[in-house]
């Protein structure tokens, strides 16, 4: 193994899968939704609420068939609806659910708490 000539990169490394971990374990107790999921409709939410599959797959760094595969389970889910273009059946707007809105505020509460808590040791608040 080669050390690192940064030693604080293992202990960041360290820190950043507790966080991780610690956010997955607290999303899981309010929400069904994964960090996948929860990151596309985000995207959807900072588009104002819609927008077309190609976009979300470029916006987050992902395949589009990532995508239409995480689309599909946020549709049944009832947490995001998917309308076909009426003049390009390749193109698939999708778009936020009143339930997808609430999932997003369950989690982002979720996530804001857990980030306080982080901060709570080092003295500081948010």
């Amino acid at each position: 193994m080669i050390a690192s000539k940064y030693p604080i990169n293992s202990e960041l490394l360290t820190m950043v899968v507790f966080v991780t971990r610690k956010v997955k374990r607290g999303v899981a107790e309010v929400s069904t939704v994964t960090i996948p999921q929860y990151r596309v409709l985000v995207s959807l939410q900072k588009a104002g609420g819609a927008k077309q599959t190609k976009d979300i797959a470029e916006d987050l760094g992902i395949t589009s068939g990532t995508v239409a595969a995480t689309t599909a389970r946020l549709q049944e889910n009832g947490m995001i609806e998917r309308h076909d273009d009426e003049n390009d059946r390749r193109v698939v707007h999708v778009s936020l659910t009143e339930k997808g809105r609430r999932c997003i505020e369950e989690v982002d509460s979720v996530i804001d708490n857990l980030v306080a808590e982080l901060w709570k040791p080092l003295g500081r608040t948010l």
